[in-house]
């Protein structure tokens, strides 16, 4: 996540335009850019993800940037992508919970 926010992974320009949302031809306006996904938590505030996976693997990235967190899941186990998901949203509301802590 730092190489990508940092302008080393991609140019900032890139990514900038890697996270508008897509516009459908109707007009009406998508929560999802070129790889990523976008949302927001009550807790943890704005957030872009991705997820992927192959055969016998499922993953999700999740970078709440407004906390300055980011979490990333692997699986090796085939359809687990909505565990993977919950298991990097929970990890994520546990780093927010103990940010500043030593434990």
């Amino acid at each position: 996540a730092d190489a990508f926010w940092s302008g080393k992974l991609v140019s900032e320009e890139t990514r900038d335009r890697m996270l508008v949302p897509a516009t459908l031809p109707d007009g009406k306006s998508t929560n999802y850019g070129l790889g990523w996904g976008m949302g927001q938590s009550e807790s943890l505030g704005a957030h872009y993800n991705h997820s992927g996976g192959q055969a016998g693997t499922s993953t999700f990235l999740v970078h709440f940037y407004e906390a300055g967190i980011a979490v990333a899941v692997f699986s090796n186990v085939d359809g687990t992508a909505g565990a993977v998901r919950e298991v990097a949203t929970g990890l994520a509301q546990l780093a927010a919970e103990n940010q500043g802590g030593n434990d």
